[in-house]
């Protein structure tokens, strides 16, 4: 193992044993995933719970640097999703885009798209305007040396997670797993979707990590080497 692999992976070992009582075991691998095909992205998520695992989506330089704007209307999707607007009302949380809105530039229809609840999940408002923020720009800066992008942006949960209006489960971690056009090699980032992710840490991490914490294959066929 290369130090840069151990010190990515020292940090996910990390992040899992300094939450105390929710370690990795505590985690919930992903199971009885169904797919759901939208326009721009394809959705991942528990078919028997509603509840989204991820989103899958090429990024292009046309989808940045478009001009439609968001207008910040979610829009309900009741076969992907349990999730409601009036779930978030008075939560505490934010609706966190997983395919966000800043690399939905490329039509209108794109970006609407982009709202429907089966592409968000409840973030810490901290995090997400800030901390996950970041870790979106710094995606989109790999665009400067690549035509495009391949990405998963998904969610960890824990077991007994804490629920909005008993029913939209709140993750545990947020994630993103990106796989540069030319394919040449991929990167990670992991973040704990609560207070003690700031602005300014490192959340770097590898492909395969998370595929060992979700149980799941990103890229099927891809060099397990190039995933670390």
């Amino acid at each position: 193992m290369s130090n840069h692999t151990y010190f990515k992976s020292l940090t996910v070992i990390t992040i899992c044993l300094v939450s105390g009582l929710f370690s990795c075991k505590s985690i919930e691998h992903y199971k009885k995933v169904s797919i759901a095909d939208k326009n721009s992205y394809r959705v991942f998520f528990n078919e028997k719970e509603r509840k989204p695992f991820a989103s899958y989506y090429t990024i292009n330089k046309e989808d940045v640097e478009g001009v439609v704007k968001r207008k910040n209307i979610f829009y309900e999707d009741s076969s992907c999703s349990v999730a409601t607007n009036e779930d978030f009302v008075k939560s505490g949380y934010d609706k966190g885009h997983l395919k966000p809105a800043a690399v939905s530039k490329g039509s209108v229809s794109e970006m609407k798209e982009s709202f429907l609840l089966s592409n968000v999940a409840p973030q810490y408002p901290y995090f997400n305007r800030v901390t996950w923020r970041g870790i979106e720009a710094d995606v989109r800066a790999l665009l400067k040396n690549q035509d495009s992008l391949i990405v998963y942006t998904g969610v960890i949960y824990r077991k007994r997670a804490k629920r909005l209006n008993k029913k939209v489960e709140v993750p545990y971690y947020f994630y993103k797993t990106i796989l540069l056009g030319d394919s040449s090699a991929t990167i990670a980032f992991l973040a704990k979707n609560d207070s003690t992710s700031v602005k300014g840490f490192n959340y770097t991490t590898t492909v395969n990590i998370i595929e060992k914490l979700v149980r799941f294959d990103f890229y099927p066929g891809l060099n397990d080497k190039l995933e670390d």
